[in-house]
């Protein structure tokens, strides 16, 4: 699997040039057509397959299958948004497989279970009904409060899920995958900005707790200044939108 996979690699980099290394100008299907395949393979093949490619791909991804980076994707919103995807997804395969243990667990929550703690009374006294004559009386057991319990967990409080405490290494090639994703972030095509918001969330939810942290300054600084377009205002409202979704900002 390996020797095809190298073979195909090989021959995507000559879908961007000819025999001279010129410039072919008519193959944009045939590009796309290339890098969604890369995408698929790197989002169904198995792990143990990918860690021989994935540095390739990356670097394919990043400097450009002929060598000219952002020069070799310009031509297409959808080669751009393909290239951000087999970034990330290739970022992904460096990262551990595993969801990051210091997220947020948003859970269920229930005022009436709030009132009925401060109250300190059961929650089945607090479900009450007014009866014709004006008094007062439960009519709901204590088991429906047990499934309406506030179930929301903050790092550190679900029980056998330790703190991150930050001392894994993270490989420099995904440095290079979240530059990339920040800088699509600002792209003139929504399609592009939107895959790139969610491959930060994707990255971001295998990182550290430190690491992801200045993930969301290196966000908030490079996204919402005033030298900014309304474009990248956009983008990075869409990957604050991704990181709260995963739960990955923290209240």
């Amino acid at each position: 699997v390996a020797g095809c996979l190298q073979s195909f690699l090989k021959w995507t980099r000559d879908a961007w040039t000819d025999g001279d290394g010129s410039t072919v100008g008519l193959l944009g299907f045939v590009r796309c057509g290339a890098m969604q395949a890369w995408n698929q393979a790197l989002k169904s093949a198995p792990r143990a397959v990918l860690k021989h490619v994935w540095v390739q791909l990356l670097d394919l991804a990043i400097r450009g299958p002929g060598g000219q980076g952002d020069g070799d994707f310009k031509a297409s919103s959808a080669l751009r948004k393909l290239r951000i995807a087999v970034a990330c997804r290739a970022g992904l395969v460096a990262l551990p497989p595993r969801l990051a243990p210091w997220r947020y667990e948003r859970g269920a929550r229930s005022l009436l279970v709030n009132f009925s703690k401060a109250a300190g009374i059961s929650t089945g006294q607090m479900f009450i009904s007014e009866s014709a004559g004006g008094s007062v009386s439960a009519f709901d057991p204590p088991a429906r409060a047990g499934r309406i319990a506030d179930k929301g967990t903050t790092p550190g409080e679900e029980a056998g899920v330790e703190e991150d405490d930050g001392g894994e290494d993270v490989p420099e090639q995904v440095e290079d995958v979240i530059e990339l994703l920040l800088a699509s972030l600002s792209d003139s095509d929504t399609v592009v900005r939107w895959a790139a918001a969610k491959g930060v969330g994707r990255i971001t939810n295998r990182l550290p707790r430190d690491f992801g942290d200045q993930v969301l300054e290196s966000l908030l600084d490079r996204c919402f200044t005033f030298r900014e377009t309304d474009k990248a205002w956009h983008g990075g409202c869409l990957a604050l939108a991704e990181l709260t979704r995963r739960g990955l900002l923290l209240p």
